[in-house]
């Protein structure tokens, strides 16, 4: 056992497992290869261009010149030159012309002209709905004679001699067969609109519009119905015709129609009357039946000759009948004339071709001489019959001279690549037993390496069992594919081969080398694995429960969520198999379900990781503050807010310790700021008055004194809004409450401000909707909420304008609102949050009196008595809302 698990003692084994398995591929191709070539009784001592193989090629050959001379012969042999069509012109029957076949088909080879132009194409604008095809259609002409017009006059004489489909004369019809049951045709219309009703309801006709126009022809006598669709530009015949059903118009082509010519066509004779689409299908109508259906076996399209040989026949030994050209080495410059000749003579072909053929037949109709020959790869001349007895006598028969040549060496040649690959398969005498050999060889390497693996995971094998699995199949597929590849193209590998050996083994050992290492390290960790009893490790579905056990821990909205969504998504899976057919929709399918268990593995994770973060939360919410979390287990951006929130014990300590010394600092600073200036100030006002008492005549002195007097008082109700401020910011004051009734304290500020306002000619526009709005408040307080508005409308109100004072009850009658609209004279390049602030004011250039400290005030008053305090700015427009709730015991009377 101490040798198996050498390290040493493994990778030799290792090698040979890999040389074992490269010889069985190698071997196994090659066995492919010579069955491809000796099965057929071929000796494998046979050289190449004497195996069956090549015989065929050269039969196949012969076989097809056979039958083209056949044909040719037949095709040369009807009589075209003697043919005369007569035409009349169809809107001037006196008008009459005879024309000649190649008048009429403008070429020498009129049997091909034809082919093309009847059996060739089978007309294409023909959809039938009967089995009978287009040709078998044709009918005959003995006399030759037709009447020639264009498409345009044959569709106008359908509408000139027709009827128009009438839409609401069919729904009259369709109300007496439906409704009343009653379906005798009173007259020919009926009987046409009912064979129309048909074939509509059939689907055999169709009309893209409600508009569309349809004109028709009918025909009692026989039931025959013509139909032209004139939108959709097709006709549709029904009843005893040559050819029934759609015939499209657009691929009518040529220039003139031809039908059979009748001395006095009537409407009845025009219906009937086979519409040859061209003048080729006019000249087959009048061909005999034998020479009709040589032209019919005249395929154009079927070619027997072999790919890689060429050849080419003659029927003077001058001029070549027919040529196939397959390799083109040093004859690339052949081509056909206008005159279906072409541009070399036959002799000269031959000799070009011996030149350059590996395998050469001739056959020479005047001297009976046939030669038969290859040359060797080294270039020897060796004769050898390719075609049997009966091949001979054929070709005797047919008195014609044909060449066949093809080259079989060389990697530009056709048959280069099978020259190779079996000149390799004759040299291996045996390849399914080294093949076989080879196989063993592996195996006994896999078996050892299996026994000696120790006992030990790596990394890798973390990896689950279905993504290795996945790997697995993706590598065995393109394996497969790989190999298939090779099978059918295994003559041109080996001709890659025997060019660029080195190259080419290089390549493919390192090709199979990868293969090799990514199969022996997905299996040998399925063996650690194992040997470790970690085989349930790798399975995901395993991994998944327990997964779900782990982070569900009985959160039953948690596993309520997680069941729902795996049941909907299950739910949507086999909805779309059940109706999708379709294995890239499975496939999509399967996908999407993948899709969704990792979605709900990471939402389970996720929604683990916050419910820990909430619990730790609520610790810190409780006073708690040096609750942690361990960050480590956390995910997504979980990890950066547990860090946070285990800093936020800490942070709270900061941030309320910071919060009592700013409000400490605050206090202070408005006791020493109130106790050092008011004593001043006192005195400072003190002696203004008993100034302004004493007798002074100076007029400046009275004006200095006045100035004093006035700013000392400011200064004072400064100091005292400071204090009110500090008061209500912190909620240090204490209100004396009782019931208020704010409409009267509203009147009565409006009259203290009535000379104020008329001071700046400012209009006050009233809207009081009631008498009586009690509110519990401290009466000072709330005048001074609403002397405070009042105040800084007066303050920075536009002179001129009107102020719009609204007071009344909201919606719900549980709170009084009063509102004070004015249009400010400063821009309000300011937003309303800040005009709460303390010491900020609209008036950014301090060109009017205030302390900013006004709407602060009001607005921290109003919120200790429970209201709201909004201010909106629209423009210059401001706007000032006070919310007040109501008294409980508040009687209102609503004025109209």
């Amino acid at each position: 056992m101490k040798v198996i698990k050498n390290k040493a003692f493994r990778l030799l084994f290792f090698i040979i497992g890999f040389a074992g398995i490269i010889a069985a591929l190698f071997f196994l191709f090659d066995a492919v290869t010579a069955y491809e070539y000796f099965d057929d009784g071929t000796d494998s001592n046979t050289p190449f261009a004497e195996s069956e193989y090549i015989k065929s090629v050269i039969s196949s050959t012969v076989f097809e010149i056979n039958n083209k001379t056949s044909i040719d012969k037949e095709l040369n042999e009807i009589d075209f030159d003697s043919m005369d069509l007569t035409f009349y012109d169809f809107n001037t029957p006196d008008k009459k012309e005879s024309v000649d076949v190649k008048t009429i088909l403008g070429t020498d080879e009129y049997y091909n002209a034809i082919y093309t132009g009847v059996i060739g194409s089978d007309n294409n604008s023909f959809y039938s709905y009967f089995d009978k095809s287009y040709v078998d259609s044709i009918p005959d002409n003995v006399s030759g004679t037709f009447y020639r017009m264009s498409l345009k006059d044959y569709l106008r004489y359908i509408k000139e001699n027709g009827e128009r489909y009438d839409v609401s004369l069919m729904n009259q019809y369709q109300e007496k067969w439906n409704d009343k049951g009653d379906f005798s045709p009173k007259d020919d219309t009926e009987k046409a609109y009912q064979i129309i009703n048909g074939l509509f309801a059939e689907g055999k006709i169709y009309t893209d519009s409600e508009s569309g126009i349809i004109y028709y022809l009918y025909d009692s006598k026989n039931s025959n119905l013509l139909m032209y669709f004139v939108s959709e530009n097709y006709i549709y015949r029904e009843g005893d015709f040559a050819q029934t059903g759609h015939q499209d118009l657009e691929k009518v082509t040529s220039d003139y129609i031809y039908l059979d010519y009748k001395e006095k066509m009537t409407k009845e004779d025009f219906m009937d009357s086979f519409m040859y689409c061209s003048a080729a299908e006019a000249v087959f109508g009048t061909l005999p039946v034998d020479s009709k259906q040589i032209i019919k076996n005249n395929n154009l399209n079927t070619y027997l000759y072999s790919e890689g040989a060429n050849s080419a026949y003659s029927f003077d030994d001058k001029n070549i009948q027919n040529l196939y050209l397959s390799d083109m080495y040093e004859i690339d410059e052949i081509y056909k004339l206008d005159n279906d000749k072409y541009n070399i003579s036959y002799k000269d072909f031959s000799d070009k071709l011996e030149n350059v053929s590996d395998v050469y037949v001739k056959y020479d109709k005047y001297t009976g001489n046939l030669i038969q020959r290859y040359k060797t790869p080294n270039g020897e001349i060796k004769d050898f019959n390719y075609l049997s007895v009966q091949q001979i006598n054929t070709i005797k028969n047919n008195n014609v001279s044909f060449v066949i040549g093809t080259r079989l060496y060389g990697a530009s040649s056709s048959y280069g690549s099978m020259y190779a690959a079996y000149e390799i398969s004759r040299q291996i005498p045996s390849p399914i037993t080294l093949a076989i050999i080879g196989f063993i060889a592996f195996l006994l390497a896999v078996v050892i390496l299996t026994i000696g693996e120790p006992k030990k995971l790596i990394w890798f094998d973390k990896i689950p069992y279905l993504f290795l699995v996945g790997a697995f199949v993706l590598l065995f597929i393109g394996v497969l594919c790989l190999l298939e590849e090779v099978f059918r193209n295994s003559i041109s590998i080996f001709s890659v081969i025997m060019t660029e050996p080195a190259g080419v083994l290089i390549g493919i050992i390192t090709v199979a080398l990868i293969i090799y290492l990514i199969c022996a390290v997905i299996y040998l960790s399925f063996i650690r694995r194992i040997k470790c009893g970690k085989f349930l490790d790798g399975f995901i579905t395993v991994k998944i429960i327990r997964y779900f056990r782990k982070y569900l821990k009985g959160d039953k909205r948690l596993i309520i969520f997680v069941g729902s969504f795996c049941l909907a998504s299950l739910l949507i899976a086999l909805l779309i198999g059940t109706v999708c057919e379709f294995n890239e929709i499975m496939l999509v399918v399967a996908l999407m379900l993948l899709l969704d268990l990792a979605f709900v593995m990471i939402v389970i994770k996720y929604m683990s990781d916050t419910q820990k973060l909430i619990e730790v939360s609520e610790r810190i919410q409780s006073g708690e503050l040096d609750a942690k979390i361990d960050t480590q287990k956390l995910s997504f951006n979980n990890k950066e807010l547990g860090a946070n929130l285990n800093n936020l014990g800490e942070g709270l300590s900061k941030a309320v310790e910071a919060s009592v010394r700013d409000e400490r600092t605050k206090a202070e600073l408005i006791t020493n700021v109130s106790h050092d200036i008011k004593t001043p100030l006192t005195s400072i006002i003190n002696y203004v008055d008993l100034l302004k008492r004493e007798n002074i005549e100076s007029p400046k002195a009275k004006e200095y004194i006045d100035v004093l007097d006035k700013k000392s008082e400011r200064l004072k109700q400064l100091i005292l809004d400071l204090i009110e401020a500090s008061k209500t910011s912190t909620g240090n004051i204490e209100l004396e409450k009782m019931n208020l009734n704010i409409v009267e304290l509203t009147g009565q500020i409006i009259g203290e401000y009535e000379d104020k306002f008329a001071e700046k000619n400012l209009e006050l526009v009233k809207n009081i909707s009631t008498d009586n709005a009690c509110v519990y408040a401290d009466g000072r307080r709330v005048f001074r909420i609403i002397d405070n508005v009042f105040g800084n409308v007066y303050k920075y109100a536009q002179d001129g304008t009107r102020v719009y004072l609204n007071l009344g009850f909201d919606a719900d009658k549980k709170n009084v609102i009063l509102s004070l609209k004015n249009v400010s004279k400063e821009m309000l390049n300011i937003s309303a949050d800040e005009l709460t602030e303390r010491f900020v004011r609209g008036d950014k250039a301090r060109h009017t009196e205030g302390s900013g400290l006004g709407l602060s005030i009001a607005k921290n008053l109003t919120e200790l008595h429970d209201g709201t305090f909004k201010i909106n700015i629209d423009g210059d427009l401001f706007t000032v809302i006070i919310s007040l709730p109501l008294a409980e015991n508040n009687n209102t009377v609503q004025n109209d």
